[in-house]
């Protein structure tokens, strides 16, 4: 699935941990093929060693939205039960209003993000239908960088931009 928001991130690539317990394609949010994170074929329930190059790791996934009205993580925790967290509460208010939903604001010191709100299926699609269709700038830095709301982000948006520029570089010279 293609998402139109500005910029998409995966938490927990395939290099960053050993694999968790392969459940199903139907329990993650998304698939991230292998091979472009480095990924050893003796990690992956779903390696293909005729086709190295389908390999394919479906496995739980973090997804990070940076997004003209804040900063989002979204993940799938117990069956169609989805945790949207911010860093910002302000963050968490904007996407609210937003995609006029009807969640209460969760607030904890102990855990990573500290505000969050649980949705379900109906409530994830009505988040991403809003942030797509809210997407009316040319430039995301330049948005961000005019969003007094935001700007505080804009160092951390863009040391992400040039760290995937460099990854972008890297796969041009292969």
């Amino acid at each position: 699935m293609r998402l139109p928001i500005a910029l998409t991130w995966l938490e927990s690539a395939p290099f960053l941990k050993k694999p968790k317990k392969f459940l199903g394609v139907g329990q993650y949010l998304a698939g991230v093929f292998c091979e472009t994170y480095g990924c050893y074929e003796n990690s992956h329930p779903t390696y293909d060693r005729q086709k190295p190059h389908r390999m394919v790791c479906f496995r739980p996934v973090i997804m990070w939205l940076a997004t003209q009205h804040g900063f989002y993580s979204i993940v799938q925790k117990p069956a169609a039960q989805f945790h949207v967290r911010t860093r910002c509460k302000q963050d968490l208010e904007n996407l609210i209003v937003l995609a006029a939903l009807d969640a209460p604001i969760h607030h904890t010191k102990a855990g990573d993000y500290a505000w969050r709100i649980v949705v379900g299926q109906p409530g994830v699609s009505k988040i991403m239908a809003a942030l797509a269709t809210s997407i009316d700038y040319p430039n995301f830095k330049d948005r961000i960088h005019n969003e007094p709301a935001q700007r505080d982000k804009l160092p951390a948006y863009s040391q992400l931009w040039s760290q995937m520029l460099a990854c972008q570089s890297a796969q041009e010279s292969r």
